[in-house]
């Protein structure tokens, strides 16, 4: 009789643990899987930095970076180029770093094109 109880609570804790090992695993592979989709919206490049808010749509252009976010640039390039190169992947703390990054420097580009937008209608109201 103890035995046969004994037995039963071991195979309630067995499929207690599997189920939970399951969740688990789904919760950490759904993590994986978004972040190896963050990892494909980040451009190659970013020129500007996040730091500091673009005061015109000159200072937001992508094209044109800032002189004080040129050595984190050139950082970030020689990272790109090791990981193309095969020397350095891109682990999942600098997929979400960059994400960041990029997130921070697309609300800068917003706020300065609504710069822009209120001034050019100032323009044709006044």
């Amino acid at each position: 009789m103890r035995a046969c109880r004994a037995a039963i609570a071991n195979e309630k804790r067995r499929r207690r643990r599997e189920s939970h090992n399951a969740v688990e695993r789904r919760r950490r592979d759904n993590i994986n899987e978004k972040i190896a989709e963050l990892a494909t919206l980040i451009p190659e490049r970013l020129d500007t930095a996040a730091s500091g808010t673009p005061t015109s749509p000159a200072d937001a252009d992508p094209t044109t970076p800032s002189k004080e976010d040129g050595e984190e640039l050139g950082a970030r390039k020689e990272e790109k180029d090791r990981e193309r190169d095969g020397g350095v992947k891109a682990n999942k703390g600098m997929i979400l770093r960059k994400s960041v990054e990029y997130i921070r420097y697309l609300q800068q580009l917003v706020a300065a094109q609504a710069v822009r937008n209120r001034e050019l209608e100032a323009r044709l109201e006044g």
